[in-house]
């Protein structure tokens, strides 16, 4: 893992999800990447997100993409708009529909803490 991918994921394990902010252009991002998506700066802050927004798109995972997680079949996989402007994809429990709003969680899974929205 390298070291931005390590940050991340050492906050996930703290129970924080860590956004980027560009220092130059001020957008946001999400996953870490040692760039800019939007302008290529290279001055980039971590920022712990709130964890507030509402869900975007819902799917059902009924055939896992690893071993590692066929135990966890089936499970509901969210993308949700956070209040910072960032669509971000989590695990989410099986109840939420379009539009709900949501707050972040994490829950473990093997050696990994994973972003979990529940309803609000």
């Amino acid at each position: 893992m390298d070291e931005v991918a390590g940050s991340f994921w050492a906050a996930c394990e703290r129970g924080e999800l860590l956004l980027q902010r560009c220092q130059t252009c001020e957008s946001w991002q999400c996953y870490p990447r040692p760039f800019c998506a939007s302008c290529g700066g290279e001055s980039l802050a971590d920022v712990k997100a709130r964890g507030n927004g509402h869900v975007y798109s819902l799917t059902e995972v009924i055939r896992a993409p690893t071993p590692e997680f066929e135990a966890l079949v089936p499970y509901v996989i969210a993308l949700v708009d956070l209040e910072e402007g960032v669509r971000v994809m989590g695990h989410a429990e099986s109840s939420l529909t379009l539009d709900d709003a949501v707050t972040l969680g994490f829950r473990v899974h093997g050696e990994f803490h994973l972003p979990y929205f529940t309803r609000r």
